[in-house]
């Protein structure tokens, strides 16, 4: 089992379609699970699941009963998903007070979920002590990159601010929400192929389709499955199963 998390401390990076979109192409041929952490439910709504969780938010850590409970199928095969509501606001509360450490919490979840071959986790937008058990028990890390000054310095604090050496190993980016047509994204993405190590080459478009997401309320690739943006899932997932990441 590994577990992939999409993770951001921007908002709008395309974060959660990026998590939508991949584990819908890990379902392909792998049983998958996305798990819903954002308070927001976002990634829930995508996926025509009801935004609510059964039981006492407090046992989302210690009890596997509340995973049993929670993990619902969705629409397509190999593809569930551990719905999210906005009670886990007070996520980071209930990781700061549990007694657990983050190798007890990483132990307890390959436990779990030893029926999946991957795990997706769509975080919400923060850098706290929600982040570094995010780090911990995460295989890796995707950062969505939009190609601006920004976000670039965004991402580059994320490496030196929460992140020791051994865990910026494991944290990736890929270009996201690019428009070719903008000369200041295609400069910026050529200097970061040329600087940054743990890129996966990959530009995922600012797309119609993928706004439309949020109408249909399926993956890309089901609303226009020959679309440049599906297409570039496609290749996002390969990068990484292809890759000597993954093993």
């Amino acid at each position: 089992m590994k577990i992939i998390a999409l993770y951001s401390i921007k908002g709008g990076v395309g974060k959660t379609a990026t998590a939508v979109n991949l584990a819908y192409e890990a379902s392909k041929e792998r049983q998958t699970l996305l798990w819903d952490w954002d308070p927001q439910a976002s990634a829930t709504f995508y996926l025509r699941i009801k935004p609510e969780i059964k039981g006492k938010t407090s046992n989302i850590i210690t009890k596997k009963s509340y995973y049993q409970k929670n993990i619902k199928a969705t629409d397509f095969p190999r593809f569930d998903l551990l719905p999210a509501d906005f009670l886990l606001r007070d996520l980071d509360f209930m990781l700061s007070e549990m007694k657990y450490s983050k190798k007890d919490l990483k132990k307890k979840l390959t436990g779990i979920f030893n029926d999946y071959e991957y795990v997706f986790i769509d975080s919400p937008p923060s850098a706290s002590v929600l982040s570094k058990y995010l780090l911990y028990i995460s295989d890796i890390v995707l950062i969505p990159l939009i190609p601006t000054v920004l976000s670039l310095r965004t991402y580059n604090m994320l490496k030196s601010e929460i992140a020791d050496k051994k865990s910026r190993n494991k944290i990736f980016t890929f270009f996201s929400m690019v428009d070719k047509r903008k000369k200041m994204h295609n400069v910026i993405m050529e200097d970061i192929r040329k600087n940054e190590d743990n890129l996966l080459d990959v530009a995922i478009p600012y797309s119609a389709v993928t706004e439309k997401m949020g109408v249909e309320r399926v993956p890309v690739q089901v609303i226009e499955p020959k679309s440049t943006a599906s297409s570039a899932y496609n290749k996002l997932w390969k990068a990484l199963f292809e890759s000597e990441i993954l093993k």
